[in-house]
């Protein structure tokens, strides 16, 4: 079991700050007319996260925090996230919301991660899950990071499509799913 110091040393400020690594610190994307950037989340942006939540439609809710989640509990996770223990991903449509989110948190066996994705029902479809999903993998994985897991609801065949197609480690009975970094690398340069 790890305590906050070595999470803090994985996800800190000091390891990723900006200009950290070769990983730029945002991402323009142009989807189907509209610009879109990918970028590191702050806390000024948690007002942006507890929005996006928020939106999300009950079914959403339930497939992102596998179970019901009221607003309460969401303002309450959102409000208690900290950026500097968390790789927070965000997508920014061209006016400027958060469109999508991705996360990664450390979790109490060394070198692993948590990871979870939504993203808002108008921008699926078209590739920014899967860019998202990279960019969180890749800075998850440049601070050291050995594997990210993640819990899905079994009947989500769209998360079991996704994550065979990402070469992860699925367990579909349990809703289990991981990528080790030698993996993401493999299937990444397949």
């Amino acid at each position: 079991m790890t305590d906050m110091t070595d999470k803090r040393v994985l996800f800190g400020r000091g390891r990723f700050g900006p200009g950290a690594g070769t990983i730029p610190s945002s991402y323009e994307l142009g989807d189907k007319g509209a610009a879109q950037t990918i970028r590191r989340l702050h806390t000024g942006d948690l007002v942006a996260i507890e929005r996006h939540l928020l939106g999300l439609s009950r079914l959403d809710r339930a497939a992102r925090f596998l179970g019901t989640c009221s607003d309460a509990r969401i303002c309450a996770y959102a409000r208690g996230l900290d950026p500097s223990n968390a790789i927070l991903l965000g997508v920014f449509n061209s006016g400027g919301r958060l469109v999508g989110l991705a996360e990664a948190h450390p979790t109490d066996t060394p070198g692993t991660a948590e990871i979870a994705m939504s993203i808002d029902p108008a921008y699926r479809r078209q590739g920014l899950c899967r860019r998202l999903f990279v960019r969180l993998l890749d800075l998850t994985f440049a601070s050291g990071v050995q594997s990210v897991e993640s819990r899905f609801d079994p009947r989500n065949q769209a998360v079991i499509r996704f994550g065979v197609s990402m070469g992860a480690r699925l367990d579909p009975s349990s809703g289990h799913v991981a990528i080790s970094r030698d993996g993401y690398f493999t299937a990444s340069l397949a």
